[in-house]
C-alpha cells in the first residue's frame, strides 16, 4: 500500500464521527450505513457520509473506500452524486448541517 494511501487512526475517528452525525441527522442507524443495503434512505446517508470524509476531511477516494468498504470509484460517485445536489433541498439542508458540523468542531 502506499504510504499516501494509509488509513490513520484519526481517519477511523474522524469516519465514526461523520457516520454517527450522518446516522442522527437522517434516521437511518450507523450499521445500516456500512451494510450493503440500498434503499433511497440508507444510500443517501452512506453517499453523504462518504462526500463528508473526502470534502470536508480532505481523505482520498482509495482512503475511504478502504474505511467504508468500497470500492474507491463508488465513492467517487457517491461523492459526486450529493455534490452536484441530486435529492433535491434535503440533501442541500444536510450538506449544510454539516459543514457547520465541521466548521464549528
Amino acid at each position: 500500500m502506499r504510504p499516501r494511501q494509509m488509513i490513520t487512526l484519526e481517519m477511523l475517528e474522524d469516519r465514526n464521527k461523520y457516520m454517527v452525525l450522518v446516522s442522527n441527522l437522517t434516521g437511518v442507524p450507523v450499521d445500516d450505513i456500512m451494510s450493503n443495503q440500498q434503499t433511497d434512505s440508507i444510500s443517501q446517508a452512506r453517499h453523504l457520509t462518504m462526500w463528508a470524509l473526502v470534502k470536508l476531511c480532505g481523505m482520498t477516494h482509495t482512503q475511504v473506500g478502504i474505511l467504508m468498504r468500497r470500492h474507491h470509484s463508488t465513492v467517487t460517485y457517491s461523492v459526486s452524486h450529493i455534490a452536484q445536489g441530486y435529492g433535491g433541498r434535503e440533501i442541500d439542508t444536510l450538506k449544510n448541517q454539516i459543514k457547520n458540523y465541521h466548521q464549528n468542531k
